[in-house]
């Protein structure tokens, strides 16, 4: 989970000098994939928890963090925006954003 993953980035910054993380889904790391089906609300609340968990991981480390996000489904005509990523929490908490859509 989330507690794990901040703790090795910080064992692993203050011992090794790690500066950057990938965290490759947020969703999969805290497990809302499966309870997105039940209650979206409360998966994206732990989504941009998470998030913002992560970014102050990255302000008190110095470290960067690039956490993958997959946008909620929407209509394939549909142009993406920030609002695809869950709402606005994980984008106000980020440095960057980068919505990529085939």
């Amino acid at each position: 989970g989330v507690d794990e993953l901040v703790a090795a980035a910080e064992l692993a910054a203050h011992v090794h000098g790690v500066r950057h993380l990938v965290v490759d889904s947020v969703q999969r790391l805290v497990g809302v994939v499966e309870q997105s089906k039940r209650d979206e609300n409360t998966a994206w609340m732990t989504v941009e928890t998470t998030v913002l968990r992560l970014r102050m991981l990255a302000t008190e480390r110095g470290m960067h963090v690039t956490a993958l996000l997959h946008p909620r489904k929407e209509d394939d005509s549909a142009a993406m925006s920030i609002a695809s990523l869950v709402g606005s929490g994980p984008a106000q908490a980020a440095d960057n954003v980068l919505l990529l859509h085939n």
